[in-house]
């Protein structure tokens, strides 16, 4: 795996509180326009520590934790919030959103020839890896 993601949510003073940690484990890579998703109950979110932004979705009862880039420079960061009580497990599955230009396969286009006369022709590439579905069960 490229990065790890753990959820503790916990129990007090009728809250629940929830820690999460990322970790990036191939520090090879770098992730941006990172969106680490958390359901979360109806009602209020008070954050207490945070590495990054967030934004509370009410509409579809989530808390989006957006980190912009995470790479060996920055390969760790947690979240801290607390929302009225509820059961551990209504804070998954959470979703992971990135885009990173490293992919699995260190494939580079060398060289775009023209195919009858074998000359090189100008020529462009990009790489780009998205998470289509990443979760955290």
């Amino acid at each position: 795996a490229r990065a790890s993601v753990n959820c503790w949510p916990s129990s007090a003073q009728g809250q629940s509180i929830v820690n999460i940690e990322f970790e990036l484990q191939r520090t090879e890579f770098t992730l941006t326009d990172v969106q680490i998703v958390i359901p979360v109950p109806p009602g209020d979110v008070s954050v207490s520590q945070i590495d990054g932004s967030f934004a509370h979705d009410r509409t579809d009862s989530v808390l989006v934790w957006s980190v912009e880039v995470i790479n060996n420079e920055n390969a760790n960061g947690s979240l801290e919030f607390a929302v009225q009580q509820c059961p551990p497990e209504s804070f998954f599955p959470v979703e992971i959103r990135f885009a990173s230009e490293t992919t699995f396969m260190p494939v580079h286009v060398a060289e775009a020839v023209q195919s009858e006369s074998g000359q090189p022709i100008r020529f462009a590439s990009a790489r780009e890896l998205r998470a289509k579905d990443y979760r955290v069960v």
